[in-house]
């Protein structure tokens, strides 16, 4: 893992940047004759790394796996928290300019007018990150990329990093107003 953590400070991701997610230590046992002996231990130590880059999210995949990762998961593409708070104030202006025309129309359909709201509330609001599954793992045969889009070990190593494009973040918000018509 430190050679990991070395080339991905090399290649410009700061360390609070990639973070610890998991530490697993697993007994590895042989079976002969109905009979189990310890032949070892499996270790599996794993990071979450945020780049904040898009551009550099296949190079940071290219660099932990030739720096010995053996297994990458899950892409995922999402905002800072600040961004995700501006987006938030966005989706709620949205919904309550939504809501106000929506009364208006009601109240245009009805022959009465809009007194003025007499409750407003909001139900918060969810935020989906978009998640991309990728999974390279060295298993028995080697590197095998899954899906099978995803490039090659060989494929890599003549400098065809993997293709990451990043899908739609969602945010949306509610927001419920009682209006008093007339």
């Amino acid at each position: 893992m430190d050679t990991v953590l070395l080339k991905l400070y090399e290649i410009g991701i700061p360390e609070d940047d990639a973070v610890t997610s998991g530490y697993q230590v697993r007994p590895r046992y042989n079976w002969r004759d109905d009979e189990e002996s310890l032949i070892g231990f499996q270790v599996r130590n794993s990071l979450i790394v945020t780049v904040k880059d898009i551009e550099k999210v296949g190079d940071v995949i290219d660099a932990a796996l030739f720096a010995g990762a053996n297994e990458i998961d899950d892409v995922m593409f999402t905002v800072s928290d600040s961004r995700q708070a501006e987006l938030r104030d966005e989706a709620i202006a949205d919904a309550a300019r939504r809501t106000s025309a929506d009364a208006a129309s009601v109240a245009d359909a009805m022959g009465v007018t809009i007194k003025g709201p007499i409750e407003i509330s909001t139900t918060g609001s969810q935020f989906s990150p978009y998640r991309m599954h990728i999974s390279y793992d060295s298993g028995y045969g080697g590197m095998m990329p899954i899906p099978e889009a995803v490039p090659t070990l060989a494929l890599m190593m003549m400098g065809a990093g993997p293709q990451i494009q990043p899908g739609d973040v969602t945010v949306s918000a509610q927001v419920t107003v009682v209006y008093e018509f007339g």
